[in-house]
């Protein structure tokens, strides 16, 4: 696989990402691909120059900052979730132990 054709999977694999980021779904698989795929691309004879031209071409840095933001707010929404089961349980505790005095 040449670079054109790896920079086009990578781009692929970051824009499922996001989607199912979105939705909740597990990631695993997908980063396991995408790992394999750098790996791959490191391997590659190339020169920086050719890598930022064809990353360009797919705005490969744009996806990968809008990946970045996506995994940011769900791990903001998973902080603001555990917050709530935290305040409902110590509310609950309050209110049970309330009762038996």
């Amino acid at each position: 696989m040449d670079l054109k054709a790896s920079l086009e999977n990578y781009r692929n694999i970051t824009i499922e990402l996001i989607e199912k980021v979105k939705k909740g779904e597990d990631l695993n698989t997908l980063l396991q691909k995408r790992g394999e795929l750098i790996e791959n691309i490191k391997r590659l004879n190339f020169t920086n120059e050719e890598f930022q031209t064809i990353a360009k071409s797919f705005d490969i840095l744009k996806l990968e900052e809008k990946f970045q933001e996506s995994i940011n707010k769900e791990k903001e929404n998973i902080k603001e979730k555990i917050r709530f089961v935290n305040i409902t349980r110590e509310a609950r505790i309050k209110y049970e132990s309330s009762q038996f005095r």
